[in-house]
This record gives C-alpha cells, structure tokens and sequence, in this order.
C-alpha cells in the first residue's frame, strides 16, 4: 500500500553533553527554565556555586548569608518546577 506518511523525529534541544557552551551560558543567565532536564541541573549548580562563591568572598554576616543562600535555593527549585511542567508537555 502507498503511504504518503512519514515519520519525522520531533525535534528535541540538545542535552548536556551536546549543548555548546554558548548554549549552556544562556541556560544559566535565564530566568526561566532551561530545555531539558540535564541542562538544568547543570545550570542549577552553576548557580548555586557562584551564589557560595559570592558569599565566600564577601563574607556577611551569617543571617544575610542564610538569607541570600535560601533565596538561591528557592529560585533554583522554581525554575526547576516551572521546568517539569514544560518538560512535562513534550
């Protein structure tokens, strides 16, 4: 039988390991989500790290430094929930 059909891979953004670095920078300087899963992890503890690097050097008070570090760990868990809903859709 002719099938007219075809089937085309849909499209997906590439994972960590495929990503440039150009790519994985824009990842981590976004407000929202990155595209997939492994790319936001990345970006998750990139941003992490340089928020205690930050702290590192600066050196506040230990109050500010908790604050600033939950503040950081909350950003970090919505982005990632934003993310499961749009990784979610796919």
């Amino acid at each position: 039988m002719n099938s007219t059909q075809t089937n085309h891979p849909v499209p997906t953004e590439p994972g960590f390991r495929d990503a440039g670095l150009d790519e994985l920078v824009k990842d981590v300087s976004r407000l929202g989500p990155a595209p997939n899963r492994s790319r936001e992890a990345f970006s998750a503890i990139v941003n992490l790290a340089v928020v205690g690097a930050g702290l590192a050097v600066i050196r506040p008070e230990p109050a500010v430094a908790v604050g600033v570090a939950a503040a950081a760990v909350v950003y970090v868990a919505i982005r990632w929930a934003a993310g499961i809903r749009k990784w979610g859709a796919r």
